[in-house]
């Protein structure tokens, strides 16, 4: 299983315009909106380029626009797996009260409980699904890659192991960026360069989780 959460660290610096690739990302993660665009972008390109075979995988920023709709098709995707969630939040935080009357006690208590243990195994579910997304969509460019479901889950069966383990190290990066950040909030853009480096980490282990996935025969 050819991930090296290491190299992806390092990766980066072995690109000699890195300082301008690098540095315009992260005045472009200043603006709200943007920032989550380019950033998942960026990171999905990375993947594509990986797949590609280019030797130093970060883009430049003279298609700027592909890197943007990536991120934003990529965006949207998140949305509509996480659609049914939020609906069933939604609908249960105002039909709960108004069919109970409560808004505290033990009974509005283990509902939470219940709606939050939900909702974090279908996180789960979720991201196992989005990662399967970003390899096909990786692969291919295109967004229909998002919305075959049932062959998305058959990817997950097929390279469990794969999927578990990218899972896990994106969780790992995600927590220490954010500790990482809240640390460095003191700075103007500490916590702004701490999210632009771990977007581009997460794009280098999706890229080696595609490589490894594209090296594997397929069924179905």
């Amino acid at each position: 299983m050819n991930i090296d959460i290491g190299r992806a660290a390092s990766f980066p610096f072995e690109d000699r315009q890195w300082t301008l690739k690098v540095g315009i990302l992260l005045l472009a993660s200043i603006v709200p909106g943007l920032n989550a665009i380019l950033l998942a972008g960026y990171g999905l390109t990375i993947a594509r380029n990986m797949l590609r075979g280019v030797a130093l995988p970060m883009p430049g920023w003279d298609n700027w626009s592909d890197i943007a709709v990536r991120g934003l098709l990529s965006l949207v995707a998140t949305f509509m797996y996480f659609l049914p969630a939020l609906l069933v939040v939604c609908c249960g935080s105002v039909l709960f009260p108004a069919v109970t009357g409560r808004t505290s006690g033990t009974l509005w208590l283990a509902v939470q409980c219940c709606a939050g243990s939900v909702a974090l195994v279908y996180s789960l579910i979720v991201f196992l699904l989005l990662n399967a997304g970003h390899i096909r969509y990786a692969q291919s460019d295109q967004f229909a890659s998002y919305l075959e479901i049932g062959a998305r889950v058959r990817d997950i069966q097929q390279n469990a192991s794969l999927f578990v383990m990218l899972l896990v190290l994106q969780i790992i990066v995600g927590v220490v960026a954010a500790l990482l950040g809240a640390l460095l909030s003191i700075t103007c853009i500490g916590g702004l360069a701490v999210a632009t480096f771990a977007a581009l980490i997460n794009g280098y282990i999706l890229g080696q989780a595609a490589l490894t996935f594209a090296a594997r025969p397929q069924r179905g």
